[in-house]
C-alpha cells in the first residue's frame, strides 16, 4: 500500500440554508429562495483576487434566468445562465448598485448541455475584471475584459442563487463544489474541500483469471469459499510479480479441524506446514 493525498468535500466548510440536495462528494442541486449555500466573508479591499467556480452541468436550457454564483452584499457580482441561452456577468460596487446601476456583460457563450463547465472571475486592483470559461478545467477562454477601478471591499459567495433571492435559482442542473476556490493576492483562502490521506492498495500483477479451482472448491470474485479441501480439491493462485519486491499477507480461519494437516506451497515446493487442515497456494511468485 502507499499513501495518497486527495482533496475531499467537507460539508462543514459551507453554510447550508434550508435543505438543498448535497451529496457526500459535494454535488449540490435543488436550489430555491430557502435552499442554497454560501461561503464565509472574505476581505478583498484593494487586493487582487480570483474565483474559480464550482463545476456546472446543465440538463436543459433555462426557462428563466438562473443564478450560478453571486456575491453576498450590495457590492459584488452575479453570474447568470439567461433565457437567451448565454452567460451574463453583472458587476457593481456599492454605490453603483445602490443607485440601480452597475456593469452588465452579456457574453455570446452558449453553454453546451450535459457538459462540465467552469468559470473564472479575476480582478486585478487598479486594472479591472477578467471573466473566463472552461470545458475541461485546464484551458480557460476569455469571455470579458473590462477596465475599472471599482473594487469589492469584502465578499461572501452564494451558490445557486443570486444576492437578492428574487427567483433566479439554479434549477436546471447541478454544481459540483469540489472545484470551487477563492484566491487573494495569489494565495488560496477558501475551498470547500480538505486534504485527506488515503492508503491505496497496490494491485499490480493481480489477475482474477489466475485463480484456478481444482476439484470442488468455489471462488467468487475476490473471495475464496472452500469446504472439504484436500490433495484433490483446492485452489491454485498465481501472481505476476511485476515489482522488485512485495509482501503477501493472508489469514486462514478454519473452524473444522478434521484433516491431518495443511501445507503452503510455492512453485510446488512446500514452504510451510501446520496441523489439522490442508491449504495449497501454488503459483509463480
Amino acid at each position: 500500500m502507499k499513501a495518497v493525498k486527495k482533496d475531499v468535500f467537507d460539508i462543514n466548510k459551507v453554510t447550508v440554508v434550508g435543505s438543498p440536495t448535497i451529496t457526500n462528494d459535494g454535488v449540490a442541486s435543488g436550489f430555491s429562495s430557502g435552499n442554497y449555500i454560501y461561503t464565509p466573508t472574505i476581505s478583498l479591499a484593494q487586493k487582487n483576487w480570483k474565483i474559480v467556480t464550482p463545476t456546472y452541468r446543465f440538463s436543459s436550457s433555462p426557462t428563466s434566468n438562473r443564478a450560478l454564483l453571486s456575491s453576498r452584499g450590495i457590492a459584488g457580482f452575479h453570474i447568470y445562465y439567461t433565457t437567451s441561452n448565454t452567460i451574463t456577468l453583472d458587476i457593481g460596487d456599492g454605490i453603483a448598485w445602490a443607485n440601480g446601476l452597475g456593469v452588465n456583460i452579456q457574453t455570446n457563450f452558449v453553454p453546451p448541455l450535459n457538459t462540465d463547465i467552469m468559470f473564472k472571475l479575476k480582478f486585478i486592483y487598479g486594472e479591472g475584471y477578467y471573466f473566463y470559461y472552461s470545458l475541461d478545467g485546464v484551458k480557460f477562454t476569455l469571455l470579458y475584459q473590462g477596465s475599472t477601478t471599482s473594487y469589492i471591499p469584502d465578499m461572501g459567495v452564494n451558490v445557486g442563487i443570486n444576492r437578492n433571492s428574487d427567483g433566479a435559482f439554479l434549477t436546471n442542473g447541478y454544481a459540483d463544489l469540489n472545484s470551487f476556490k477563492i484566491y487573494v493576492d495569489g494565495e488560496l483562502v477558501y475551498s470547500p474541500t480538505r486534504p485527506t490521506t488515503f492508503l491505496e492498495r497496490r494491485k499490480e500483477g493481480f489477475n482474477l483469471s489466475k485463480f484456478t479451482v481444482v476439484g470442488s472448491q468455489t471462488i467468487i470474485e475476490n473471495e475464496v469459499y472452500t469446504c472439504g479441501y484436500d490433495e484433490a480439491s483446492y485452489v491454485k493462485v498465481s501472481f505476476d510479480n511485476t515489482l522488485n519486491s512485495f509482501s503477501l499477507d493472508f489469514e486462514i480461519n478454519i473452524p473444522d479441524i478434521s484433516q491431518n494437516g495443511y501445507y503452503f506451497t510455492v512453485d510446488g515446493k512446500e514452504v510451510f506446514t501446520g496441523a489439522k487442515e490442508k491449504f495449497y497456494a501454488i503459483g509463480d511468485f
